[in-house]
């Protein structure tokens, strides 16, 4: 990690530094840094701060911060979670297993390896089956229905 000089937090406070954004970055993450830059704050400027900020206002914050309610996750809701979450694992995992025990993904490899591989513009035949016929179908059903719309609407006679 690069740190910055005491002279580029000086040019950073003054306006002078074209990397700004990239300096503040810096500044959150790297408490180095962040004790040089505090120690470029002066007396004037501590005054200027204690004009803009109005009195009380640390305890304010304070008294607001205490009133907020404290939101924790109980242990119980964390359990809850992990077990629902394994019950959807060991669903997959069954579900996956009954597939291969009905021999699906076998079937789904042979009828894959039997599609020819060389693409001619006529179609293609596929096997007679609903896996790898669907999207083909789907296209021809849906440009079917497209080409049913009209070219030109005339939407003030549709309105009328």
């Amino acid at each position: 990690m690069k740190h910055y000089t005491q002279e580029e937090w000086r040019d950073y406070k003054k306006g002078l530094i074209n990397k700004k954004n990239i300096m503040e970055e810096h500044l959150r993450g790297c408490s180095q840094c962040r004790n040089l830059f505090l120690k470029l704050i002066d007396e004037s400027e501590l005054i200027k701060a204690s004009m803009i900020i109005p009195n009380g206002f640390d305890t304010a914050t304070m008294q607001y911060i205490k009133n907020q309610p404290v939101i924790r996750k109980s242990p119980g809701n964390v359990r809850s979670q992990r077990r629902k979450l394994l019950s959807y694992y060991a669903i997959a995992a069954a579900i996956t297993l009954m597939l291969v025990n009905q021999g699906f993904f076998q079937l789904a490899v042979k009828e894959a390896s039997q599609i020819p591989t060389t693409y001619t513009q006529e179609k293609t035949k596929l096997p007679n089956n609903f896996i790898f016929n669907w999207p083909r179908e789907l296209t021809e059903k849906s440009s079917d229905l497209t080409n049913m719309i009209p070219k030109r609407v005339n939407f003030k006679e549709v309105i009328r």
